[in-house]
């Protein structure tokens, strides 16, 4: 199912005595994600373009190495926060159920996935151009493992430059990605 689909949920009134729903169980681990996208922090008026760096970087991990493979730690934030604001609420018993499986998934990513990525979009001044990067590192080091970067005049030049740097980027996720792919 797709994020989309699960962040738009139907509410109902109706319903309101229906017994809460069993824990969700996670895929096998063949079918987890192996990277997290950090959390977006201190972008200001370049959020659009920081998030629109996030896209491309996810969209070249899940076409690398399948679809779910990265996913978004401000996803999982996002959804907290929507629970939290139609408490009381019931909602669709499947998108009740759905959430709550994404959720759970997105909680085990942030505390078990092995490789994070940071996305970053600034101006450089020296450059005079705007530049989108992204950062891949060890879940437990702050060492950076591998980085790529565009450069544009513009917001979109930047990512667009960036996006074939995607194809290659951070190669020792192929190995993660072979390893899970081994996994029960």
């Amino acid at each position: 199912m797709s994020t989309a689909a699960l962040l738009w949920v139907t509410v109902t009134l109706a319903g309101a005595g229906a017994e809460p729903a069993a824990a969700p169980t996670l895929p096998p681990l063949r079918n987890r994600p192996i990277v997290v996208v950090d959390r977006i922090r201190n972008a200001g008026l370049l959020l659009p373009s920081v998030q629109e760096t996030i896209k491309a970087a996810v969209i070249a991990l899940n076409s690398r190495y399948g679809n779910g493979s990265a996913v978004m730690e401000d996803e999982l934030n996002s959804l907290r926060e929507l629970r939290r604001l139609s408490r009381g609420m019931v909602m669709n018993p499947g998108a009740d159920d759905a959430q709550r499986a994404r959720i759970a998934l997105l909680e085990w990513a942030v505390k078990e996935a092995p490789y994070r990525v940071k996305a970053t979009f600034v101006f450089d001044k020296k450059q005079k151009a705007y530049v989108a990067a992204v950062e891949c590192r060890h879940k437990d080091s702050p060492a950076v493992i591998h980085r790529a970067e565009g450069a544009g005049k513009s917001y979109d030049a930047a990512v667009t430059a960036l996006e074939p740097k995607l194809r290659s980027f951070c190669g020792v996720l192929d190995t993660a990605a072979a390893d899970r792919a081994k996994a029960p």
